[in-house]
């Protein structure tokens, strides 16, 4: 099964991500190029990723939840409020400007835990993001300027399901902050 530990918007703050995503699509519809900005992603699937570890098996799962159920850390406000995009991926995505110490502790004291059941960090810096679009050909360009605050109180580990219609996220474990 193909796992990660992300954090899961709050639905308040999911329904904020959607609004920007809508009128985004809006926006990007509005200059003849069809569907400037790619493809939604569906908003039952906004996340922010802490890391992702691929495929693993049953017995490296069970390693992965004890090592998460050890972690030690606060509750925060996560503020998005920039746009980015990843060309090859063909992701457009929102995220903070700057990652805040809480969320940066966070995905490092975690990834400590689970370099003990043998994941490896990946060697790029840590860029947190929410993505919005697949198959994103341009960089996303909001009207105005935003801000979604979101009060980070907990982090999941998710399950990543292929379905006909598209991947959905199961939920498989939740840890409070």
């Amino acid at each position: 099964m193909r796992c990660f530990f992300a954090l899961s918007p709050p639905q308040q703050v999911r329904a904020e991500i959607d609004r920007l995503a809508a009128s985004l699509d809006r926006q990007g519809r509005g200059h003849g190029y069809g569907q400037r900005y790619g493809r939604r992603i569906p908003a039952a699937n906004y996340h922010l990723t802490l890391h992702f570890l691929g495929d693993v098996t049953e017995s490296q799962l069970d390693c992965y939840r004890v090592a998460a159920s050890g972690l030690h850390t606060s509750g925060f406000i996560l503020g998005l409020d920039s746009t980015g995009f990843f060309r090859g991926a063909g992701i457009g995505w929102i995220g903070p400007e700057t990652c805040p110490d809480d969320l940066r502790q966070l995905h490092e004291q975690l990834g400590v835990q689970l370099s003990a059941c043998g994941h490896r960090h990946e060697p790029r810096s840590y860029l947190p993001h929410v993505s919005l679009f697949r198959r994103c050909q341009v960089a996303l360009k909001p009207a105005q300027p935003f801000l979604i605050g979101w009060q980070v109180k907990d982090f999941s580990l998710f399950e990543s399901v292929p379905t006909r219609d598209g991947v959905i996220y199961r939920e498989l474990c939740n840890y409070p902050l």
